[in-house]
C-alpha cells in the first residue's frame, strides 16, 4: 500500500486498499468500522472519494494509520 501511495496516484491507493480489504470479509469489516457496508464498498471503487473520517475509520478496522511525512 506504501508503493501504491508513493506512486501519487489515488486511484492505485484506493485499488491496493480494496485488495486488502475484500480479504478480509466486507461486512465484518464494515461493522468494525462503523460503516455500512455498501457505502464502503463505494468509497473503495474506483471512483470513489471517501472522506478522511471516513478512511480513518477504515484504516483503524484494518489495524493501519495514515502517517504523513516530510517529502
Amino acid at each position: 500500500m506504501t508503493a501504491a501511495r508513493e506512486e501519487g496516484d489515488s486511484t492505485t491507493f484506493l485499488r491496493a486498499l480494496c485488495d486488502v480489504t475484500d480479504a478480509r470479509v466486507m461486512s465484518t469489516l464494515a461493522a468494525k468500522a462503523h460503516l455500512n457496508r455498501e457505502n464502503l464498498y463505494r468509497m473503495l471503487s474506483e471512483h470513489g472519494n471517501p472522506q478522511l473520517d471516513s478512511l480513518t475509520a477504515l484504516l483503524y478496522a484494518l489495524d493501519l494509520r495514515l502517517a504523513v511525512a516530510v517529502k
